[in-house]
């Protein structure tokens, strides 16, 4: 958000955290009640880091969006709570922690095919909001970025990383990318 500070990329976020928590917890998608508890708490952990000038503190996470959703009062949200606590406190918890991963280096690659199958969606997910944000940031430092796809066609399997990759591309014509898909499923070298 500190790239973008608009109504914009707010909402861009907020349909992030509904694609993200509808990944984890069904694939018959998240019931009305749940999509505005995402809505609201998503929107106040990104209001929160915004008063705080973005401060690192106060940057939102999988945790935080926890923490927010089980202060609020409706029974659907400790529902709801419930069924991410495995993701968040459990043993499924590899979202909810700060990355080990030198993301500031000018090459990154990514491979999520050791996760489990259960949270693959999820993990496409959180690489390509990653690569969403470098893109947003290099744009407005007038850098060009170069994005490599490989098993390109698992991607758009998926809607919500099929959406991701539309937005990636509608990015790309806006500003300087150029990107590059492998549809091969294995380099032979």
């Amino acid at each position: 958000m500190q790239y973008e500070n608009d109504e914009e990329t707010l909402n861009n976020k907020i349909e992030f955290s509904l694609a993200f928590i509808e990944s984890l917890v069904s694939s018959a998608g998240l019931s009305g009640e749940q999509k505005t508890l995402v809505d609201r708490c998503t929107k106040n952990i990104y209001e929160e880091y915004q008063i705080h000038n973005f401060s690192e503190q106060y940057e939102p996470d999988f945790i935080k969006f926890y923490e927010e959703l089980m202060k609020q009062p409706e029974r659907e949200a400790k529902n709801l709570a419930l069924v991410l606590e495995r993701y968040v406190l459990g043993g499924m918890d590899i979202f909810s922690k700060k990355t080990n991963i030198e993301i500031k280096n000018r090459l990154i690659s990514f491979d999520i095919s050791e996760l489990p199958r259960s949270i693959q969606t999820t993990g496409y997910l959180v690489v390509l909001e990653h690569i969403m944000n470098r893109l947003k940031r290099n744009k407005n430092l007038g850098k060009h970025t170069w994005i490599f796809i490989d098993e390109f066609h698992i991607l758009l399997a998926n809607p919500y990383s099929a959406d991701y990759i539309a937005k990636i591309y509608k990015t790309r014509k806006k500003g300087k990318c150029d990107t590059y898909y492998n549809y091969a499923k294995h380099s032979e070298m």
